[in-house]
């Protein structure tokens, strides 16, 4: 289990490969189907989408003390900063669930590239906190991408595929965990996503139809512990990432 401390260092210096990384992808994919649209909302949630529907969600996710888990569409925010059809700012809370007042503070600011976006995150505890769980989550609709893979590419070993059940198989929630440094969803289809990452990191990726969510979630954990952490008041993290996808990219505010 990586640490808190650890998890910082890898994604402070994993800034994903950019525009040209995203180029290289979309001229090896199959064209999606009609131009991929992201919608950021007030609070810091992205959908993504294509003609034939919802591609994926990305979003922070915290789990206070028993495992209580909370979406950043529960949370609260606001678009800040300069903002256009290439880039946007939110700022806001993440409520910790069973904690007396906790919160995640965070500025999230994403940006438009050719063929995908670039997401940075810059958390922060305005009060000690207890936390099983921090991430990132990539969530895929089973209805896209179930009987479909993820490759998962690793600097020193040799790629990993983790395969994507089109029904669920009873007692196995978890599809894959290991250390990744460049993840490829759906690869050559029109609902081909990637992730590169400049160092390796935790990645977990399972099936929640078994807590009735009809999606895989492609997680990067900074916390995943039992017993809960405690972060204390005054702690950040920061995380930046770039995805790319198969069709030309629109960004917008929902």
């Amino acid at each position: 289990m990586k640490t808190l401390q650890a998890w910082e260092c890898v994604l402070i210096a994993a800034a994903l490969l950019v525009a040209a990384a995203g180029a290289c992808f979309a001229q090896a994919a199959t064209a999606a189907t009609g131009p991929v649209t992201a919608t950021v909302a007030p609070s810091g949630l992205i959908e993504v989408s294509d003609g034939s529907g919802l591609l994926a969600t990305i979003d922070l996710n915290a789990h206070g003390p028993g495992w209580d888990n909370v979406t950043q569409s529960m949370g609260s925010g606001e678009f800040t900063g300069a903002a256009g059809d290439k880039a946007l700012q939110v700022t806001g809370t993440l409520p910790v669930p069973k904690t007396e007042d906790g919160v995640l503070d965070f500025t999230e600011s994403v940006t438009a590239l050719a063929q995908g976006l670039r997401i940075e995150y810059d958390l922060s505890a305005p009060k000690t906190v207890s936390l099983n769980g921090l991430q990132l989550s990539i969530n895929l609709p089973v209805a896209r991408y179930g009987d479909g893979e993820v490759m998962i590419l690793r600097p020193h070993d040799d790629p990993d595929i983790a395969g994507l059940p089109a029904e669920p198989v009873e007692g196995r929630t978890q599809l894959w965990r290991g250390d990744g440094a460049t993840i490829e969803v759906g690869t050559d289809t029109p609902e081909a996503i990637k992730v590169q990452l400049r160092a390796a990191t935790d990645v977990f990726i399972q099936d929640l139809r078994q807590w009735e969510h009809d999606i895989f979630e492609v997680r990067f954990p900074a916390i995943m512990e039992d017993p809960p952490r405690e972060v204390m008041a005054g702690d950040r993290f920061h995380l930046d990432l770039t995805i790319t996808f198969a069709g030309p990219f629109t960004l917008k505010k929902g």
